[in-house]
């Protein structure tokens, strides 16, 4: 008696231990994935995300980011889902800001807009002219208007030379 000749004979009871075998098979693979999955991001949670909670939680601080850097690049990081990993990039850019925040040049900054929409206002250019010569440029002048800015609560200028009060 041949395997085919037997596989006909019990064809039912043959293709159903088929099946069954199969469906167990892909049962087992749809566990087994499913468990790695949730072991993945609890794995995921527990080393990366909570340090970042805990950094975050600290002061902000230079090795405090350089800590989330290296948290970044964990092996773990790959388990993030896309908008989870643009949080992270988007996370690590905004702590670098806060943590190399100086009042000082924030401070310089504001002021320095300020003087730039002044100089807009009172139709002053923002950029140098070049001095070119020989077809190379050798130095730069001030914008027209630059050393002209009047101050209209001030009622003498000291670039006028008529006096204050006039007889």
């Amino acid at each position: 008696m041949g395997f085919m000749k037997w596989f006909m004979e019990n064809i039912y009871s043959n293709c159903f231990t088929i099946v069954t075998v199969i469906v167990s098979g892909l049962i087992s693979w749809i566990i087994s994935a499913v468990y790695y999955h949730i072991g993945n991001r609890t794995n995921l949670k527990v080393s990366i995300i909570l340090p970042i909670i805990e950094l975050l939680q600290s002061n902000y601080t230079k090795e405090n980011y350089t800590s989330l850097c290296k948290l970044s690049c964990e092996y773990s990081v790959k388990y993030l889902q896309k908008k989870e990993n643009k949080a992270l990039t988007e996370l690590k850019s905004a702590y670098k800001n806060v943590y190399s925040y100086e009042e000082n040049s924030v401070n310089a900054s504001i002021l320095f807009s300020y003087f730039e929409d002044k100089l807009k206002e009172n139709g002053v250019e923002l950029k140098p002219i070049p001095i070119i010569v020989n077809d190379e440029v050798v130095e730069y002048e001030p914008p027209n208007g630059w050393f002209e800015l009047i101050d209209p609560k001030i009622p003498y200028q000291l670039y006028i030379c008529q006096p204050m009060f006039s007889p």
